[in-house]
């Protein structure tokens, strides 16, 4: 056995090492990912500590997590991303919550023209 076979073989062995403990790191930021979703769905109670009903994922854990993790995922339309309102009554995406710095001090959903409308009837602060 020549002395170069012997340090292949080391570097061969690092190399190994090397990318058995890349593949433990990966395995756990995914388990530690997955983890922080599932707290994030299911929330946490008073005391900050994730909270999972009892029995919430009976056999096969795993897949049924996925599962219902696939169901938050469905995609979304453009008709859903639409707010009404309050004013008008217009649905469109172009309505957001304006701060209430009108007559009730309420959050309205208003579009620009309505939301324009109730601040130019509003006096001058002073």
């Amino acid at each position: 056995m020549t002395y170069s076979s012997k340090v292949n073989r080391k570097g061969d062995s690092r190399t190994a090492v090397q990318w058995a403990k890349t593949l433990r790191d990966l395995v756990e930021l995914r388990n530690t990912t997955l983890s922080n979703i599932q707290t994030h769905l299911l929330g946490r109670d008073e005391t900050g500590s994730a909270t999972e009903p009892p029995n919430y994922y009976e056999g096969n854990p795993q897949i049924m997590f996925e599962r219902d993790f696939q169901t938050f995922l469905a995609p979304w339309t453009r008709e859903d991303l639409k707010l009404k309102c309050e004013d008008c009554g217009t649905l469109s995406d172009e309505v957001s919550t304006r701060a209430g710095h009108y007559q009730d001090e309420k959050d309205r959903d208003l579009c620009d023209k309505c939301y324009e409308k109730r601040t130019a009837k509003e006096p001058e602060s002073p």
